[in-house]
């Protein structure tokens, strides 16, 4: 198991992905929303690799000016789900943003389906809106807030999935 920098090689892998995570955990018109993020050749965006295999793919962006990161697009193929994929991806996120030193918070927008998952990691619920993303789909704003004691967690988790890593 190997993350990765994304290349545009990697872009109708991340849209299998993507689309295999339809229509529960993504509405129908965000693949639009997708392809054009990837067209964008977005960096950092990482691939999550098994076996010389893509099951996952995320990243973030950081907006420099108000010191704030923002987990972009993360997903693990569908029939990957619980594994543990999803925590090493995002750990591996988190460890990355929290050593750039570059944002004092962490957002995300995600849904009723996984900001339990993002909860467990210290994210908290800042505001919910039904049917956000399409009817049936709501929106969770959850943040993150960057202190000491949060990156020394994310470090220790980072460090402890390194470990079990084959």
């Amino acid at each position: 198991m190997k993350i990765r920098n994304y290349t545009a090689t990697d872009k109708s892998t991340c849209i299998d992905i993507f689309k295999s995570n339809q229509p529960k955990f993504f509405a129908e018109h965000e693949l639009v929303d997708f392809i054009d993020f990837l067209d964008e050749d977005p960096q950092p965006y990482y691939c999550l690799v098994d076996s010389e295999t893509v099951v996952g793919c995320g990243g973030y962006w950081v907006d420099l000016d108000n010191k704030q990161a923002s987990l972009t697009w993360g997903m693990i193929k569908n029939n990957r789900h619980g594994e543990g994929l999803g925590k090493r991806l995002t750990v591996y996120r988190l460890h990355t943003i929290c050593i750039s030193k570059q944002a004092d918070t962490i957002r995300i927008d995600t849904s009723q389906h996984t900001f339990e998952f993002y909860k467990k990691l210290g994210f908290i619920v800042d505001k919910i809106t039904p049917d956000g993303y399409t009817k049936g789909l709501h929106q969770y704003d959850m943040t993150l807030p960057i202190t000491p004691a949060t990156s020394q967690k994310i470090r220790e988790q980072f460090n402890l999935l390194e470990l079990q890593s084959p």
